[in-house]
């Protein structure tokens, strides 16, 4: 696939590529002016890993992520304004379009390698029951259970209670 470029829109002066490469015909710290030669501008890292570049126009500076810049004007904008950009190979680095789509943050999380994926992607709980849908309960947080081992941990809380309230009581013998 050939770079292609295009005007970064409503910042004047900056082109963005198709292999998320970011040039600007501004020269560094004069305001707003003109050079006849682009330089390639360094891109950053964000706290998650994904690269940012800083645009200055008309005296404001504005910090964006590579990949929505990319996505923006390669594949168009988000048909909602939910969606975010994912990276197809899970790297962060590589904000080529061909690598790039757009999904809900559910799903961009759930295609991760994050401990949320990792736990969605589980077939059995810790003592080895499977999870089915009749065999799954979820939790209010969004955790799931397998109900043996949910109706076994709420029988031994049960039993603490049990317990603890006889020992309030005084009635526990040693």
């Amino acid at each position: 696939m050939k770079e292609l470029w295009k005007i970064i829109e409503g910042w004047p002066g900056y082109k963005i590529s198709n292999y998320g490469n970011v040039l600007s015909w501004r020269i560094a710290g004069s305001g707003n002016k003109i050079c006849s030669k682009p330089r390639l501008l360094k891109q950053g890292i964000g706290k998650w890993g994904h690269h940012r570049v800083t645009l200055c126009s008309h005296g404001q500076m504005k910090c964006f992520p590579v990949q929505r810049l990319v996505a923006f004007h390669f594949i168009g904008p988000p048909a909602q304004p939910w969606l975010v950009v994912d990276h197809i190979d899970n790297d962060p680095h590589n904000n080529r379009v061909d690598n790039l789509q757009y999904l809900t943050s559910r799903e961009n999380v759930l295609r991760g390698n994050g401990p949320p994926a990792k736990n969605k992607r589980k077939t059995h709980c810790v003592n080895g029951h499977e999870f089915t849908d009749n065999n799954l309960k979820y939790r209010f947080d969004g955790y799931r259970d397998c109900k043996p081992c949910w109706q076994k941990r709420k029988a031994k809380e049960k039993e603490a209670r049990f317990h603890a309230h006889q020992k309030a009581a005084g009635e526990e013998k040693p």
